[in-house]
């Protein structure tokens, strides 16, 4: 889904290439994934793996509303949803059920990184709030001499594969703390 968005800014002319070539291949390439009928303007375009992540921590019966609810706390979705946002969500649902969760290519880490990471984990597992949460990684940055911009965009990256994502306090209460904890450990392995 995600490279189907690549592709989809690439035809909206969001996006360019400096290979003329490669921008035409891939935009033929789009044409053809809507057997030549795309659509007529671009859709909203949401990482794949925040829909499939908020997918298994939601509700049973109410996924649908559930996944709306945190977009629009997260500042993804403004007004209603779209036939296609909907139909991304159930994707993103079925794909729950069937697989689990999305895998994410974790970056590399440089030691300062990994310790920030450490660090991190143990005042999320202290934290009560989604402020203290965003709160800790600001501290954590600080303490590790990290920028903040590169730590969140590292968190993000790690989390749903992406650089940026959702704020990270309200995401992390809405997936659920452990599992954060869980997938920063997973990189921390890696």
């Amino acid at each position: 889904m995600d490279e189907l968005d690549r592709l989809e800014e690439l035809y909206f002319g969001k996006k360019r290439l400096s290979d003329g070539k490669e921008m035409a291949k891939l935009v033929g390439l789009y044409k053809y994934c809507w057997m030549l009928k795309p659509p007529r303007e671009m859709n909203l375009h949401i990482p794949y793996n925040l829909l499939t992540k908020l997918a298994a921590v939601a509700p049973e019966g109410a996924e649908e509303n559930f996944i709306l609810d945190k977009l629009r706390d997260y500042g993804y979705l403004k007004g209603e949803p779209t036939r296609d946002l909907k139909r991304r969500i159930e994707y993103a649902i079925n794909w729950n059920r069937d697989f689990g969760e999305v895998s994410v290519e974790v970056p590399p880490l440089t030691e300062v990184e990994k310790e920030a990471v450490k660090d991190l984990i143990a005042r999320i597992e202290e934290s009560a709030g989604e402020e203290d949460i965003t709160g800790a990684v600001f501290e954590t940055a600080r303490e590790h001499g990290i920028k903040t911009g590169r730590l969140f965009s590292l968190l993000s990256t790690i989390l749903i594969g992406r650089p940026s994502g959702p704020r990270f306090g309200p995401y992390v209460l809405s997936i659920g703390k452990d599992r954060v904890i869980e997938a920063l450990k997973r990189a921390l392995e890696k």
